[in-house]
């Protein structure tokens, strides 16, 4: 025979002389008595403890703190996330499921997206708009995404000449596509560097400063990368060198060897 100390949790029947069944009412715990008896009076009990608990119901993860808009630099830092970092948790699972993420880009020649472990790291590549979509998956069919923008910017700046007719003297703070002296300034009669003596050049390099005689006035313009630093070998007496986007004083120059320069016009 069997009994349960709460019906309103579990009912104990024997079936037979030797089937026990169990069977669940609601959640809670009952202590289940089995007895055996023999022809002669003899007994024997055992119990054990019987809980059941609430039917558990299988609910996706969410988005609990989408991840905003972000503003990248072509070829420049990353962008990393952890996207489930306690302080700004994007994704939760109210069954406490163990999540996979997985992200993708709409345009992996813009931005690249990769996860490892629960670190999103966003590449930015060049210029343009790309969305991410990033996934959280539970394993039980609960899936959950959320997306955002990544638009990144060009390193490319436009630089405005405005010069007179005859010979000036200038420099490229940016690197254009094309080099060349009849694309930068198609009214240029010819163009000279200095090194040790005045050598005639047909490509104009940044860093480097040049003489271009022009048949007349006019603004030019080139786009193209900023130049952010310049490093340049010099000869003792005079030389012309350029200047890096940002322009460069006198003052901070570095030298080497030191105190090399005299003046600078």
């Amino acid at each position: 025979a069997a009994i349960s100390s709460n019906n309103g949790v579990a009912i104990a029947t024997v079936t037979g002389s030797d089937s026990l069944s169990v069977a669940p009412v609601a959640d809670g715990t009952a202590t289940i008595t089995v007895t055996a008896r023999d022809p002669n009076e003899g007994a024997v009990s055992t119990t054990f403890i019987f809980t059941v608990e609430k039917p558990v119901i299988q609910l996706p993860p969410v988005v609990s703190a989408p991840i905003p808009n972000q503003v990248l630099v072509e070829g420049g830092s990353v962008f990393t996330f952890d996207l489930l970092s306690p302080l700004a948790e994007v994704f939760t699972d109210p069954n406490a499921d163990v999540l996979t993420l997985t992200a993708s880009s709409s345009d992996d020649l813009i931005a690249t997206a990769a996860i490892a472990g629960s670190m999103l790291t966003v590449t930015p590549i060049k210029d343009g708009i790309a969305t991410i979509t990033v996934t959280a998956d539970d394993g039980n069919q609960g899936v959950v995404s959320t997306s955002f923008e990544v638009d990144v910017e060009s390193t490319d700046q436009t630089l405005e000449y405005t010069l007179g007719q005859g010979w000036q003297l200038i420099s490229l703070p940016v690197t254009p596509p094309d080099l060349s002296l009849a694309t930068l300034f198609p009214e240029a009669i010819s163009a000279f560097r200095w090194t040790e003596l005045y050598e005639q050049v047909d490509t104009l390099n940044p860093c480097e400063g040049f003489w271009v005689h022009l048949t007349s006035q006019g603004t030019f313009t080139m786009t193209g990368p900023v130049v952010e630093t310049c490093s340049n070998d010099v000869a003792v007496g005079w030389n012309i060198i350029g200047t890096p986007w940002t322009g460069s004083d006198f003052t901070e120059i570095g030298e080497s060897p030191a105190d090399i320069m005299i003046s600078a016009f």
